[in-house]
């Protein structure tokens, strides 16, 4: 299946504010708009995907207890979702609100929602994150309204297919009785 490399990605947005593309990434060192377009893009992924889709969500996931009974949770962690809504997220590491402890005491299982590198990702969020990094870049180097505009526009349009995508993905149906309400928090 068709995957955009992070240098067409970077090489979109450079284009979106009429820059001349790059023909590797070791550019990027040397080139200050490549540079702002990269973390940009490194930062919208990360917006999108906290949001939790199917491709970055992983089910009952396992949290192992150190020797201390403390559970840290994986460093890519975005969001995490516990069943037994006592367990939040505090510092890296799961805090249990009725004991006011980071002491755990058992393993855990949780759903949870993990950011994944640009290039990982399935074809039609590259595209959404893509076109919504290009349109933030485009704004903060030249703040053009009208090609706001245009930009948006396609964004809409590519946000439109990733949560079709996402819905395809995950077979929603209300008669299947499946349960999105945690899913979406």
């Amino acid at each position: 299946m068709a995957r955009i490399t992070e240098l067409e990605a970077i090489n979109v947005m450079l284009n979106a504010i009429g820059e001349q593309g790059m023909d590797n990434m070791g550019e990027v060192i040397d080139y200050e708009e490549a540079k702002m377009a990269q973390i940009v893009l490194r930062q919208t992924n990360k917006k999108v995907s906290s949001f939790g889709y199917n491709y970055n969500f992983e089910k009952e996931y396992d949290l192992t207890q150190d020797v201390n009974g403390e559970i840290t949770l994986p460093l890519n962690n975005l969001k995490v979702l516990f069943e037994d809504n006592r367990y939040t997220e505090r510092n890296g590491k799961v805090y249990d609100t009725n004991t006011q402890s980071y002491v755990i005491g058992k393993d855990l299982k949780a759903d949870i929602y993990v950011e994944l590198s640009f290039e990982y990702i399935p074809y039609v969020a590259q595209e959404y994150i893509n076109l919504k990094a290009a349109r933030i870049f485009q704004q903060r180097a030249l703040g053009s309204s009208e090609l706001y505009k245009i930009t948006q526009r396609d964004e809409m349009e590519a946000k439109d297919r990733l949560m079709e995508y996402d819905i395809e993905v995950e077979d929603y149906n209300i008669i299947s009785g499946l349960n999105i309400s945690n899913r979406r928090k």
